[in-house]
């Protein structure tokens, strides 16, 4: 048995090695911190997720938000509680979770992934000073329009709690063009356009950047076919870029939410407070590289269909989703209409208000979804599934997770913690 402490993540890990004639057989993911924050909102009134849910993560607060103003809002529909969201408060939600998405992206790339390979490799990592401030200015577009990064509570039922003057959006989009400097110098030196125009990956590698260079360093290595894992994709956000589906052998965009299921498989000496999720009793990874999948981007279903759901393609997706939401965010920013009113205030009242809403967005790391009850106004429930649980739950040997999958077989444990890092965890949102 083989224990290692995984740090240098959101959070901490412990992985946990079973061998057999220098292959890994088994491994035991175990996450030994948590809060409780779907206790702690027991008995709060209903506007007071608004405040602490986006309070599960430091990374990925502003997703927790979104998925909990989704809930409270979908409640009143049910309710008979007329929702009209006007077009300016949509795009400003989305502008806001593409960029916190998008910060995600360069932290993990830079700060998670590339030094454990640099030490795997004995190369030197890509220098990450000017990936610092990308993310100071990508972070500012977030708190422009939300007031501040992370923890905002500036999405309510019925639109936004702010109003920005043109020169708050003209101070947006400088900052957002920034970062797409940034990232066409360092990350891939090609073009957005040119970047989003790709449809195979031998072209990627005659380019320049932090990915192409990542990419050329893990095939002389060896290690680019490594952490295939099912090979079964799920998306259930539903955003202007992304929508419910899930891929097996073919895209199915019938996607039933009833049949998401969360549950705890005990494992022997296991010192976890994670959960795994199932979709109809099977496992899905979700993610950029499901994202990338459904929406039939031609690059990475090129690099699927030759290599499947290796590290290669898994870190490629991630990297390409960065260059599709930089382009988004600039599209939605130069659309916005402020004459628009930005809340529109729902006619209820909150405490007589009883039932379930559930809110599902498209996080950094995929499918996120919150389901809140509440009984005349008070939060009776609150259930959280968060994308890691979907992608690093622990399961059975005969019957594994999905992060699991991918590092069975190997010789190394070292490389098989960076097939885990590859899938982005947060350990606090898996335990939240």
């Amino acid at each position: 048995m083989i224990k290692r402490l995984i740090e240098q993540i959101e959070g901490e890990a412990i992985l946990t090695f079973e061998t057999k004639e220098e292959r890994i057989t088994d491994v035991t993911i175990d996450f030994p911190h948590f809060r409780g924050i779907e206790s702690i909102l027991q008995g709060r009134p209903a506007r007071d997720a608004l405040v602490i849910s986006p309070r599960v993560c430091g990374i990925c607060s502003h997703s927790h938000l979104m998925a909990s103003v989704r809930a409270l809002e979908d409640l009143l529909h049910h309710h008979g509680v007329h929702i009209a969201l006007s077009d300016k408060a949509k795009t400003i939600r989305e502008i806001t979770l593409y960029c916190e998405l998008i910060q995600n992206h360069l932290k993990w790339f830079y700060l998670t992934l590339a030094p454990k390979l640099a030490k795997l490799t004995q190369t030197e990592p890509p220098a990450y000073l000017a990936m610092h401030r990308a993310v100071t200015q990508i972070t500012g577009v977030i708190a422009t329009f939300a007031g501040q990064w992370p923890h905002t509570s500036y999405a309510i039922p019925g639109g936004i709690a702010s109003d920005p003057t043109p020169l708050e959006v003209m101070q947006a989009d400088t900052l957002l063009c920034s970062v797409i400097d940034f990232f066409e110098e360092r990350m891939i030196q090609e073009s957005l356009e040119s970047i989003l125009a790709l449809t195979h990956d031998e072209k990627l590698f005659t380019l320049g950047g932090d990915l192409p260079d990542m990419l050329r360093l893990l095939e002389r290595e060896g290690l680019d076919k490594l952490g295939q894992s099912y090979g079964r994709f799920i998306v259930l956000g539903s955003h202007s870029l992304f929508s419910p589906a899930k891929l097996s052998t073919e895209i199915s965009h019938s996607v039933d939410f009833n049949h998401v299921t969360e549950k705890t498989t005990p494992r022997y000496g296991q010192e976890t407070f994670a959960k795994n999720v199932r979709f109809n009793g099977e496992f899905y990874e979700t993610g950029p590289l499901a994202r990338a999948l459904v929406r039939q981007e031609p690059l990475i279903h090129q690099m699927f269909q030759s290599n499947r759901d290796t590290i290669s393609t898994r870190i490629t997706a991630r990297v390409y989703e960065i260059a599709l939401l930089l382009h988004a965010c600039r599209q939605r920013i130069a659309s916005l209409d402020l004459n628009e009113p930005s809340y529109i205030e729902p006619e209820c009242s909150w405490q007589t208000l009883s039932g379930q809403g559930v809110g599902i967005v498209e996080a950094p790391r995929g499918s996120l979804i919150h389901t809140i009850t509440l009984e005349h106004g008070t939060i009776q429930a609150s259930q959280i599934i968060t994308p890691t649980q979907w992608n690093l739950g622990n399961a059975t040997p005969q019957e594994p997770g999905v992060a699991q999958k991918a590092m069975l077989g190997l010789s190394d444990t070292e490389v098989a913690e960076f097939v885990f890092r590859t899938f982005d965890i947060c350990s606090i949102c898996t335990t939240h």
